[in-house]
């Protein structure tokens, strides 16, 4: 009745378990830094000096307590973020 189900149906494809367990370890032992690379950006003052850098946008803008959208802003456009009478720009890393 239901000869394609998933529990007894053979796989088409060998797969091999070691080399799967040996990659995941792979990938678990690199830090979060490595992965979200490419989404990081930096803090930084009007006069250029870093303050923070963060993994993602919503977490530098949690930490300047504003809205993603005005950090998103200030990247794309080159716009300050002005908060607590302080002037910030976020840059990618």
């Amino acid at each position: 009745m239901n000869n394609n189900r998933l529990s007894t149906k053979t796989p088409d494809v060998i797969i091999d378990v070691d080399k799967l367990h040996n990659d995941i370890k792979l990938l678990l032992a690199k830090s979060i830094d490595h992965i979200s690379k490419g989404n990081s950006v930096n803090l930084h003052l009007e006069n250029g000096e870093l303050v923070m850098s963060f993994p993602s946008i919503y977490s530098c803008a949690k930490f300047l307590d504003v809205n993603r959208y005005r950090v998103s802003q200030s990247l794309t456009l080159n716009k300050p973020v002005n908060v607590d009478n302080k002037v910030y720009y976020v840059r990618n890393t």
